[in-house]
């Protein structure tokens, strides 16, 4: 369609210079569905509506890509999370990577958690003392669910922001673990923003020296 030259069983061929839509299916209420089309500098994108409308999938090869119309699964069919990776098997791992080539010796992997105090995408209302963060957890299959382990979360710990200093963050590091025949997990360790660590429990040192210095 557009060629008389098709190199596909079948082809369809823009004959706009420009940006264009090149293939659309509709509903039967002559709603959009999906989209396939082409920028203005031909690069390609393709879209997927909902039933009311609203372009919840966009793909492009040039430009910002989302999916809003629901959890994402690899390696499932029925994701429990935004985004949930599964891999099944007696030698397997589900695992990601994150690589950076660089050579600059400060350029590095970043994995970012970032919070703030609003309910609306994109609105950056100002956090307070003792908000949480983010959370790294582990957890452990029950027979049925997975239950917690243990966790390291961040959160604030004091006055965030001063009309000095527009980036004053102070933060706190939470380690925490669930002890055996309970199901929650509690605070065994926290890292303040001064530095300072502290102990819910005994704390145990084995040397392998001499002396052992405590500052």
């Amino acid at each position: 369609i557009g060629t008389s030259s098709p190199n596909e069983l079948l082809t369809l061929k823009s004959s706009v210079a420009g940006a264009d839509d090149i293939f659309l299916i509709k509903a039967d209420d002559d709603g959009n569905l999906f989209r396939v089309g082409k920028q203005s500098d031909d690069d390609a994108y393709l879209e997927m509506f909902d039933g009311s409308g609203n372009k919840d999938v966009q793909i492009t090869t040039d430009g910002d890509s989302y999916f809003n119309g629901g959890n994402v699964g690899i390696g499932t069919t029925s994701p429990e999370a935004q985004l949930n990776i599964a891999k099944a098997g007696s030698s397997d791992n589900a695992t990601f990577n994150i690589d950076t080539y660089s050579s600059g010796d400060s350029n590095q992997s970043v994995i970012g958690l970032r919070k703030a105090s609003s309910n609306s995408v994109s609105t950056k209302t100002l956090v307070v003392d003792n908000e949480k963060l983010g959370k790294i957890a582990w957890y452990g299959a029950d027979g049925d669910d997975f239950d917690e382990a243990a966790s390291i979360h961040a959160e604030i710990d004091g006055t965030p922001f001063s009309s000095s200093d527009d980036t004053d963050m102070p933060g706190a590091l939470v380690f925490s673990t669930t002890a055996d025949g309970t199901g929650s997990s509690a605070e065994r360790m926290r890292i303040d923003s001064s530095g300072n660590a502290t102990f819910a429990g005994d704390v145990t040192v084995e040397r392998d020296s001499a002396d052992t210095t405590f500052k």
